[in-house]
């Protein structure tokens, strides 16, 4: 059941906007460790863009799923491989939860990291 999720960040993963879209409900609601919430895949796009153009590659190690059946909300615990433009690969904790919309697409998604230690 939770395979919707592991399959949603295995698209995050590819840093590929144009794919993240289609998975994603385009008035998505994001709340992004202590930064306001936002509202639509143009905001989530736009907070995502410079974070992406900072890395060469990311890849969440799952370590947890889990999923509240017959709700279509969800929640990962990942360790999160971050790859730097100079080659350094900066692994952090991270959970989300996340619901996803009637056609399947993540419509809302609560992010807690701390990514400090990515730009130290």
């Amino acid at each position: 059941m939770t395979q919707w999720i592991a399959d949603y960040y295995g698209v995050v993963d590819q840093m590929d906007l144009e794919k993240l879209a289609a998975v994603t409900n385009p008035d998505v609601a994001v709340s992004f460790g202590n930064a306001p919430r936002t509202e639509g895949f143009d905001a989530l796009a736009a907070g995502l863009t410079p974070l992406w153009g900072s890395l060469d590659d990311m890849k969440h190690n799952v370590v947890r799923l889990y999923e509240i059946p017959d709700a279509d909300y969800g929640a990962i615990e990942a360790q999160i491989d971050y790859t730097r433009k100079d080659g350094k690969v900066v692994r952090i904790p991270c959970t989300s939860t996340l619901h996803r919309d009637t056609e399947g697409r993540v419509d809302e998604l609560n992010v807690y990291i701390d990514l400090a230690p990515l730009f130290s």
